[in-house]
């Protein structure tokens, strides 16, 4: 799972791709399900993950969201 939402992370930041493509690239059917896993795991929904780090990407950095 650690891997899957690692790479979701990266393809969150990488493209504009919609959520639930992503959750398709990373092996999740079903984007609901993802979103859910993915908030409980990182603290913040595919959508704000985008929006809060896409413009500033070293805040990732920083140890509050491990990539």
């Amino acid at each position: 799972m650690a891997y899957r939402l690692n790479r979701a992370k990266e393809c969150l930041l990488a493209n504009d791709a919609p959520i639930g493509e992503v959750a398709k690239s990373v092996g999740y059917a079903d984007a609901l399900y993802f979103s859910r896993i993915f908030k409980k795991q990182v603290g913040l929904s595919p959508a704000e993950f985008r929006g809060r780090f896409r413009k500033n990407p070293y805040g990732i950095q920083d140890g509050s969201i491990p990539l």
